[in-house]
């Protein structure tokens, strides 16, 4: 095992305008992304509106007073709008937090207590796997990290897995909540490493198992 070495003042200081630069593009692009839906449902609202004929109501007069029989299933609601914006502040604060707290192991010396990192889904993994410092995390046995590993999604699904989820789409299952039970039997060396790798990534811890990676 390869063993890192402590960053310099001017590492720490790129990893951090990196990082303010990441937050920066991802906060742009869940907002490029909220104003795209509602422009989308504008637009189809705004289309209904212009396809409507009047002459396809009747002449008699109790007929014109009946408002236009509009199908109002996929019109956007300020119901819809407000659950869009929160959805999107909450993926923002998660994004920023999972930066912040990434940042912070990143300075992180021996000894020191590492911050736990969230998830995609915004969640703290549970304190049993979770590594208490720099050291413990080098140290971790293949099999705290594969549980590890796939509660922040940086181990692909195995085979059993993908199987599974091909019979759902196909039909052939309706039980895709049903656990698989997952060991570090079904990965190679090179997998662990590589989810090691990528899991300190994720984490900002500067240790790597495989030489070359970054």
């Amino acid at each position: 095992m390869s063993e890192a070495k402590q960053p310099t003042v001017e590492q720490l200081t790129q990893q951090v305008n990196e990082l303010s630069l990441l937050v920066k593009k991802q906060s742009q692009l869940l907002t490029k992304t909220g104003e795209q839906v509602l422009h989308l449902q504008v637009k189809s609202q705004r289309e209904g509106v212009e396809d409507f004929d009047p002459k396809s109501l009747s002449g008699k007069a109790s007929q014109r007073r009946k408002a236009p029989n509009f199908d109002t299933t996929d019109f956007a609601t300020n119901e819809d709008i407000v659950q869009l914006v929160g959805e999107l502040q909450g993926q923002l604060e998660v994004i920023e937090e999972r930066s912040i707290r990434r940042l912070v192991n990143s300075q992180k010396k021996s000894g020191d207590v590492l911050a736990p990192q969230l998830n995609n889904d915004g969640e703290e993994p549970p304190l049993e796997l979770y590594p208490k410092d720099i050291e413990a995390f080098t140290k971790i046995n293949d099999e705290t990290l594969v549980q590890l590993a796939r509660f922040y999604e940086v181990l692909p699904p195995t085979e059993e897995e993908r199987a599974k989820f091909e019979d759902f789409v196909e039909g052939k299952s309706d039980n895709l909540e049903a656990e698989v039970k997952i060991d570090a039997s079904r990965y190679s060396k090179d997998d662990l490493n590589e989810a090691f790798d990528k899991l300190a990534r994720t984490l900002g811890l500067n240790v790597r198992r495989t030489v070359e990676a970054w």
